[in-house]
Parts: structure tokens; C-alpha cells; sequence
């Protein structure tokens, strides 16, 4: 208790103790508490030099939301618009790593060096996006490994002894790839993988209930070329898992998952979809350009296996051929370079994939 008291007297400022001693101490009962204190004193030595107070502003820790409205909502609207901007025009995303740039900083001027860092800055930006690119390909193959493996008895145990993946590194691909998938435009927003996995139900509960448009604006169909290779991400209805995540970095070497509230909606969903044969579609949903392409060259062999049926005959005049139709069909004469009958109509002077264009066309029979 003693130590106490003369750690609290010492608590106060110098001319307070002095005025405390002055009122409770007489002339003789000063000069022992000064001499006493003075040996003290001695035996302790110097005190140790403490670091002075700065005047320092304490941080404000802000929650998820605060952040994600602050400055995450921003930027998404930003990048979007960016990108947007750029589809008009006629700028398409070319992410490519290029490592030309000078790697000996020891003889560069200020000004080279500035240049440097832009370049630098570069090429980190697009091996983010790519490594986002990446990882949705990842969380895909996860999903269709979950798709399979559903009739196991511990799905966790299977990703764990199959793929030798933690579940609960799967489930936060698989949740980021449902993300992508339902939003393919946020992989151009700037945001980072575990920045899009801690904000993704802040995301979702605000496009959910949004009224700007941005929900369909980041669930149109996303195209980047990466490394020189076309990347298509279609958008799906699909739905995203409600999870939290540990931002441990250390989380792929954990092996327990007691501490992951489970998303009970995942697995129904996964199930009831999967049951009515639509979960193949929904997860990978065909590419708008190679169903267009393949409904094409459908119709374009079924137009030539129709035309093949044609009884051709040609004449001697150049430039003129007449065909023979079969019975039921329209007669055609002309110079090749243009046609209109019952089968389809096309222009041009060869006859081939590529410039065959069809479009049903009724047969109108005074057409001859």
C-alpha cells in the first residue's frame, strides 16, 4: 500500500506536493520526509527514460458496412462507369503482364523513375485481374466438384482427401464464383478476391434493394481478352451464399471447420436445382456468341442439305445460269448474285459458310 501512495503522490504536479507537504508537515517532519526521500531516491537511481506522449489521433475502426458504404460502393460505381465508358468507345480490357520495364533503379532520374512506378502499377493491376480471372475458373470446378460428389456421405471430408483442398478454401471459392457468376461485371471494379468475399453480402443486400440500376448493369455478360486469349463470363441467376469468412491468411492450414456457420439455403439450393436437371445450365450457362454461331451453321448445313436436293442444269450463256426447280419449289434465274425463294435468301457470289446469311423468307409462288 505504501508503494502505491508514493506512486500517486508522484502522480501529481510539483507545486501541488510541495503545497500538500507545506499544510500536513511541520519544519522538523519536512527536513526527514525530504532526506528520507532523497535516499530512496538514490538507491533507485535514474528513472528510465520513458517515450513522451505524442499527440496522436486514435483510429476509428469503422464497421463492414461503413467501410463497404464509404468506399467500397464508390469505387464499384466508379470502375463500372469506367468500363462502361470504354465499351462505348470501341476500348475493349486487355490484360497482359509485361515485365520490360528497367529493373536497375540505381542511375534513374526522378522522373524516370516516376514513369517506372506508373508501369509498374500497370502490370500489378492486371496480375490482380487476372488472378481474379483465375480464381472464378477455380470456384467453378469447386462447384462442379460439389455437383458430383453430392451423394457422399461428408462432402467436406471428400474435397479434403479427394483435392486435398480445405473445405472452407473451397466453399470461399465456390461463394466467390456464385458472386462472379451472378455479377460478372464486379471482377473489373478494383477490388481484390478477400475484399470481394468480406463485402459479399453487403453487396448483395444492396443491389437486392437498389433503385440506380446497377444490378443489371454488373450482371451483363463481362468479355476481356487476358494474355491474348478471349475470356467470356455469362451472367447467371444463381444463388450466392450467405457466409462469413475469417480474413486469417493463414486459413488454407486450418483444418476444422467448427468455426463456419453453415448456409443451410446452399446445399437445398445446389440440390433442388440440381434435381430439376437446371443446376448444369445455371452454373455454366453457354456463351451468347457460340450459341449464335452453332444455331448458324445449323441452319446453314440444313440449307445446303436442302439445296443439294435441287436439280441443277446449266446453259451456255455467261453470266446466266438457269436452275430446274423439283416439284413444289420456286424457280430460280439469275446471275448468282442474288436469290429470293422458299428455302432462304442469301447474296453473294461464292456459295459457303461465312457468307451465307439466312433469314425465313415465305415462297410466294407468282415468283418465279
Amino acid at each position: 500500500m505504501a508503494e502505491e501512495t508514493i506512486k500517486r503522490i508522484g502522480s501529481f504536479s510539483s507545486d501541488g506536493i510541495k503545497q500538500a507537504i507545506a499544510r500536513v508537515l511541520d519544519d522538523d517532519e519536512k527536513d526527514t520526509f525530504w532526506s528520507l526521500s532523497t535516499r530512496v531516491l538514490h538507491v533507485l537511481g535514474e528513472p528510465t527514460k520513458s517515450v513522451a506522449k505524442r499527440n496522436v489521433k486514435k483510429s476509428v475502426n469503422l464497421t463492414s458496412r461503413e467501410v463497404f458504404d464509404r468506399s467500397i460502393l464508390p469505387q464499384i460505381r466508379q470502375k463500372l462507369s469506367n468500363y462502361e465508358q470504354n465499351l462505348l468507345s470501341n476500348c475493349t480490357s486487355q490484360w497482359k503482364i509485361n515485365f520490360d520495364f528497367p529493373t536497375d533503379f540505381s542511375n534513374c532520374t526522378l522522373a524516370e523513375l516516376l514513369a517506372i512506378h506508373t508501369e509498374i502499377l500497370k502490370q500489378e493491376t492486371n496480375v490482380e485481374n487476372m488472378n481474379l480471372m483465375v480464381k472464378f475458373h477455380r470456384g467453378m470446378l469447386y462447384l462442379a466438384a460439389y455437383k458430383g460428389a453430392m451423394q457422399e456421405h461428408n462432402i467436406t471430408a471428400w474435397f479434403q482427401t479427394k483435392l486435398g483442398v480445405n473445405y472452407k478454401t473451397a466453399l470461399r471459392y465456390m461463394t466467390y464464383a456464385l458472386m462472379i457468376r451472378r455479377y460478372p461485371r464486379l471482377i473489373i471494379c478494383g477490388l481484390k478476391f478477400d475484399q470481394l468475399i468480406k463485402h459479399s453480402e453487403n453487396i448483395d443486400d444492396f443491389l437486392e434493394s437498389e433503385t440506380e440500376g446497377m444490378k443489371e448493369r454488373l450482371g451483363i455478360q463481362l468479355d476481356i481478352t487476358a494474355q491474348g486469349k478471349k475470356m467470356t463470363i455469362e451472367s447467371g441467376e444463381v444463388y450466392i451464399p450467405r457466409l462469413t469468412f475469417q480474413s486469417d491468411p493463414d486459413i488454407e492450414y486450418f483444418n476444422e471447420i467448427a468455426d463456419v456457420t453453415p448456409d443451410e439455403h446452399f446445399h437445398a439450393w445446389l440440390t433442388e436445382q440440381n434435381n430439376s436437371g437446371e443446376l448444369t445450365t445455371l452454373l455454366f450457362p453457354p456463351d451468347a456468341t457460340s450459341t449464335m454461331e452453332t444455331q448458324l451453321n445449323r441452319q446453314v448445313e440444313q440449307l445446303e442439305a436442302s439445296t443439294t436436293e435441287l436439280n441443277i442444269a446449266s446453259t451456255s450463256t455467261i453470266g446466266l445460269t438457269t436452275y430446274s426447280d423439283p416439284p413444289g419449289l420456286p424457280s430460280y434465274s439469275g446471275d448468282l448474285t442474288s436469290y429470293s425463294g422458299g428455302l432462304a435468301s442469301y447474296s453473294g457470289i461464292g456459295y459457303g459458310r461465312g457468307c451465307i446469311q439466312p433469314r425465313a423468307l415465305p415462297w410466294n409462288p407468282e415468283k418465279k
